[in-house]
């Protein structure tokens, strides 16, 4: 595996190590491999063969180790070295944190938040302190956040992975460029692994999982030297990509960006760019939509920390611009890298810094008032390895890069599918029971339901339950419906459902298909002939028989229940109170009766179905009332049902 910016680029270096000089000697030796040449594989070889050695001070070269691994980007191996080192009572601030992180980094976040909250009591570094702060906290909630649902899914491009490194990739409609160290050749002193170099995967018939490897001309592969993340602007005339030194003296120092254009069928011999120092590391370009600006990572002084991402622009006669740090909400004290712009003007990047599970984590700028917006793309984009170099295919689908478990070995290619937008259906299904409301437990046998449309009016479906009440109706989301539910010996009951609010939002479907099951029960009345139901807030005015607009609303639900019950024939009575004289109230309460069948008959009920009754005074629910309240009661509207047709 390559470290975080050693996958964009770094120097070059090889070591030889002498058998007979002493544990001191060996150590200054290995010291310089790894702090002045950044050669940690061969530093690693070196500080191993001292920890034999009686007089080797084993926690430092534990530690140095450790670091190295840390370096390389080996973070399982790294672990038990640090843990060697502390126990033998090396302690630097660096090693604490770093093995913190390093427990992070390998997933065992338990472990990882007991070594952070030991951090924060003696960290010297206030960054450090304020970082493990914020590690303490995420880390007890990792688990939820690793099984948090995502509309992503990955595949490993396993045609193209092998057991080396495969990694940036940037997708054309005919291939995609990728780099890869393949090919063996000499040992790089920072990994032990081969060279980086520039690799095309041209697809066959299309398919990105058939093609064919090819290393691409030596023009943009330097033996010795690594290259890496290449881009090319949207019109592909300007090609980018990342390069080391070869470790002479002459010459950059260090990683930088070259350029080559597209130009009469051929591509020109690369250049540095202008802008990028010889004497930092610059890597990971990435261009705009339009190919004018052009987004890199770099280490240069001035950032938050670590590697920062930059922007440069080219003006009208296509020179360069200053260089522009994207600022605090999107770099961090970590490292952030690998820029990739969507076509919704995103930016993609890949960081240690933001708030992630493990090493590189990929995350999503959002710019909304000239404030960015970093989330976390989440599981199953990121995992507890590094995940980094996305770029897009369209607007859903592209690639990536990552180390985690499962892939072929090393860095591997994985591409990527966003299904936020991909249609989803869902399947509303009403699951209703038809009961007698006198006894729950008894169920009205064969009910039918007719379900309309409250916006249209429309019927949506008839159905028919079966011997235990049990119905099932197919429903759409976000509407409002009517429920008509009739039985043979059962008044036709009328209901209203509604699924609104009831289904996922678009957001939150993942599924292709998603079902949802509702419930719903209905009590039915049984039919029993000659039994009142009182008709509630039917008013009249004193001694008058014409309906009031209040009534009329009441009896506007009686033709609404004789419309929904087509076979029943009813007697619509009229009561008094005891006050005033019997042949009085008699002949008033008739009025009434005839009054409000009238109305009735006038909203297209057939006047066959319904008689008038007054009784005056002669059936009072309370007798021998004395107050209002109790006259009120006795002065009501009622019908009853008579006859049932067949």
């Amino acid at each position: 595996m390559l470290k975080h910016h050693l996958r964009c680029l770094a120097v070059a270096g090889v070591v030889a190590l002498a058998g007979c000089d002493s544990a001191q000697q060996l150590t200054k030796k290995a010291d310089r491999l790894y702090s002045q040449k950044g050669e940690y594989e061969n530093a690693i070889t070196v500080y191993k063969a001292i920890l034999d050695k009686p007089e080797a001070d084993k926690g430092y070269l534990n530690g140095q180790i450790a670091e190295s691994y840390r370096l390389s980007n080996r973070p399982a191996l790294a672990e038990p070295y640090y843990k060697a080192a502390i126990e033998a009572g090396y302690k630097p601030d660096s090693v604490l944190f770093n093995y913190a992180m390093n427990l992070k980094d390998n997933g065992k976040y338990k472990e990882a938040t007991e070594q952070f909250a030991a951090y924060v009591k003696k960290g010297a570094s206030k960054t450090k302190v304020a970082r493990a702060k914020k590690e303490s906290d995420l880390l007890p909630r990792m688990d939820d956040l690793m099984t948090k649902r995502s509309h992503y899914t990955v595949s490993n491009v396993e045609a193209l992975n092998t057991a080396s490194a495969e990694f940036s990739p940037f997708y054309t409609p005919t291939q995609l460029y990728f780099t890869s160290n393949r090919d063996g050749g000499p040992t790089y002193g920072k990994t032990g692994t081969g060279f980086t170099d520039l690799y095309t995967w041209k697809f066959e018939n299309g398919d990105v999982n058939k093609g064919a490897a090819e290393r691409m001309p030596a023009d943009f592969n330097a033996a010795s030297v690594n290259e890496a993340s290449l881009a090319l602007s949207k019109d592909g005339n300007t090609l980018v990509f990342a390069k080391g030194n070869n470790g002479e003296r002459k010459g950059a120092k260090d990683v930088d960006l070259y350029i080559s254009e597209y130009k009469d069928g051929s591509w020109s011999l690369p250049t540095l760019l202008p802008f990028s120092s010889p004497d930092t590391w610059d890597g990971c370009p990435a261009f705009s939509l339009d190919g004018k600006t052009l987004f890199f990572s770099s280490f240069r002084p001035g950032g938050q920390g670590g590697a920062d991402l930059y922007r440069v622009t080219k003006d009208a006669n296509g020179a360069w611009g200053a260089v522009t740090n994207l600022g605090s909400s999107i770099n961090t004290d970590g490292e952030d890298m690998f820029p990739s712009m969507s076509e919704d003007g995103k930016l993609y990047f890949a960081s240690t810094g933001h708030t992630g599970f493990g090493g590189l984590d990929l995350f999503v700028a959002t710019v909304s008032g000239g404030k960015a917006t970093v989330e976390n793309l989440g599981v199953p984009m990121n995992s507890t390895g590094d995940d980094f170099a996305l770029v897009f295919k369209d607007k859903a689908d592209g690639y990536f890069s990552s180390n985690r478990a499962g892939g072929k070995g090393d860095d591997d290619i994985y591409s990527f599918h966003n299904g936020v937008n991909d249609p989803k259906k869902i399947n509303i299904y009403l699951n209703g029971v038809a009961v007698d409301n006198e006894n729950a437990a008894l169920p009205v046998p064969s009910p039918s339901v007719r379900i309309t449309d409250d916006a249209s009016g429309e019927v949506v479906t008839t159905v028919n339950g079966n011997a235990d009440g049990k119905f099932q109706a197919d429903l759409q989301p976000e509407k409002n419906y009517s429920l008509f539910t009739s039985a043979d010996g059962f008044i036709t009951k009328r209901g209203k459902f509604s699924t609104e609010g009831k289904a996922p939002k678009k957001e939150d479907l993942y599924e292709p298909e998603t079902t949802i099951n509702l419930d719903y029960s209905i009590a039915m009345e049984r039919i029993k002939l000659k039994k009142a139901i009182r008709l509630d807030n039917i008013y009249y005015e004193f001694n008058k028989a014409e309906i009031t607009d209040s009534a009329g609303i009441e009896l506007d639900k009686l033709v609404s229940f004789l419309n929904d019950n087509s076979k029943v024939s009813i007697e619509l009575s009229s009561h008094t109170d005891q006050r005033g004289k019997p042949e009085y109230n008699l002949k008033l309460s008739q009025k009434r009766a005839e009054s409000a069948v009238a109305y009735i008959v006038s909203k297209g009920i057939d006047a066959k179905r319904i008689t008038a009754k007054g009784y005056g005074a002669t059936k009072p629910v309370v007798p021998n009332a004395t107050t209002e309240e109790e006259w009120q009661q006795n002065r009501r509207t009622e019908f009853a049902i008579t006859k049932v047709a067949k």
